[in-house]
């Protein structure tokens, strides 16, 4: 599955004829990972883009990477992550929503089908908007708080330590 969004990324930025290097921040799943990694990417960012990453942990990750640097994900960068799941709702972030009832429905039929199918089926996701990416909307409460403030710190701390 990410293999196909990045795959349509890429497509996009050849079509826009923008660098996919320049654009682009590599990291693992995981928020404090991609607190750090979205340094080098958030330096090439002007008040009022955007990040569009591959999930919503990912999109948690580069809020908190905002927030260390005094900026608000929606009012001054957008930030909107994938799969609409546990963390967009908790952390207000706006996500792209695969519509989860329809595939599995489909999949129920396709089981139930003595044939294999022969074309794929393409089903139209929804974009979830909340509060990462509208310029007005106050930060949340858990972006502002002592502990994220303290993991943020902790973030820097860990991304200038050298690798062994």
């Amino acid at each position: 599955m990410g293999d196909d969004r990045r795959a349509g990324w890429l497509q996009a930025c050849a079509g826009l004829r923008q660098s996919p290097a320049r654009l682009s921040s590599e990291t693992v799943q995981n928020t404090l990972a991609v607190a750090g990694a979205a340094g080098r990417l958030l330096d090439g960012l002007a008040d009022g883009d955007a990040v569009v990453c591959v999930s919503d942990v990912v999109a948690l990750g580069v809020s908190m990477a905002l927030a260390e640097r005094g900026l608000r994900p929606g009012r001054d960068i957008g930030v909107i992550g994938f799969d609409d799941g546990d963390v967009a709702r908790a952390f207000d972030l706006s996500t792209v929503s695969q519509p989860l009832p329809d595939i599995a429905d489909l999949l129920v039929k396709m089981l139930e089908q003595a044939d294999q199918p022969t074309h794929g089926t393409l089903l139209t996701p929804a974009v979830i908007q909340r509060a990462s990416t509208v310029r007005s909307a106050p930060l949340p409460a858990v972006l502002r708080s002592p502990i994220t403030q303290s993991v943020s710190r902790r973030t820097r701390a860990t991304a200038t330590r050298p690798r062994r």
